[in-house]
């Protein structure tokens, strides 16, 4: 019989893959990075193939607050802050979350980005 700890470590794993994978895509849907940053994502997009981040970024979200809750809890609030900051008075680059990138949000001042998801 497996025990609890094999069970979270191989969650715990397999929640890390699948962030990698979500961060790749990410990258790769904003296309950043130099030009050999540009090449590695392309090659790992080549070798897995990488999920759709809004298509999937949410179901990845909320088993990894289980884990973050269970596992490191004074890191819960942070971890959710990265997702959606709702006491924010505006948006900046400090400010700004995975949240509203997936609802392509992009906020501006005097003509200048300053966020912008897509």
């Amino acid at each position: 019989m497996e025990s609890n700890l094999s069970k979270y470590k191989d969650d715990l794993k397999r929640l890390i893959e699948k962030g990698n994978q979500l961060y790749y895509a990410m990258a790769l849907d904003l296309d950043v990075g130099d030009d050999e940053t540009k090449k590695t994502l392309k090659a790992i997009a080549k070798e897995k193939e990488l999920p759709n981040f809004n298509g999937e970024y949410e179901t990845w979200y909320t088993e990894a607050q289980q884990v973050v809750r269970q596992i490191i809890p004074d890191r819960f609030i942070d971890f959710n802050k990265l997702y959606k900051e709702e006491k924010r008075k505006e948006v900046t680059f400090l400010t700004y979350t995975i949240s509203d990138y997936m609802l392509g949000l992009r906020t501006s001042s005097h003509g200048k980005t300053i966020a912008d998801g897509g």
